[in-house]
């Protein structure tokens, strides 16, 4: 039996277009999908919008809310960074703990952020709080870059060596995996 699950995105970079564009250029057609309303996108770049402290808070309060009331299986918020410049480290652990309840009851929510904009204490408390850390880095194999997606955290998973993956994006082919043995980063 095959089920469908439903998404909500909300991005603060891309626009529905851009979105089923980059999709397509990665062989990935979602198009019937986002059609027929399994996937959503929640565009979060307002012109014209005021960044205060009030108004994050406000955001990220809707976020929450909509994550908890919505048929959506899984919630990814791309990125939470802009929505935490004017916020203070209470809100944002609120907003995480928040989402954490949201993730026992069944949902999946998947945030990233940009390690850039938090402390030191206040990444070991988000880290802390999420069942999952993954790092994402790029680095320069030879003369292209390359990604490297670095496995910190699983809740409940063992701890191994080897938690890297190397990948590159091809368009109109998607992610090629590059043996750990040629990237050597």
């Amino acid at each position: 039996m095959h089920t469908n699950l439903r998404v909500d995105l909300f991005s603060t970079e891309l626009t529905t277009k851009s979105f089923l564009t980059q999709m397509e250029a990665m062989s990935l057609d979602i198009s019937d999908f986002f059609a027929w309303g399994y996937i959503r996108l929640f565009h979060c770049h307002l012109a014209e919008f005021k960044w205060t402290a009030e108004a994050m808070n406000d955001i990220l309060d809707r976020i929450i809310n909509h994550a908890k009331y919505s048929n959506a299986d899984v919630i990814i918020i791309d990125s939470l960074t802009i929505f935490t410049e004017h916020t203070s480290q209470e809100a944002v652990l609120n907003f995480l703990t928040a989402a954490k309840n949201i993730c026992d009851n069944g949902k999946t929510i998947v945030l990233t952020m940009h390690t850039y904009a938090f402390g030191d204490e206040t990444l070991t408390r988000i880290r802390s709080i999420c069942d999952a850390h993954l790092h994402m880095m790029r680095k320069l194999m030879g003369d292209k870059y390359i990604m490297v997606l670095e496995v910190v955290k699983v809740r409940g998973a063992r701890k191994t060596t080897g938690n890297l993956v190397s990948f590159e994006v091809h368009p109109g082919y998607g992610m090629k995996i590059i043996p750990v043995s040629l990237a050597k980063v």
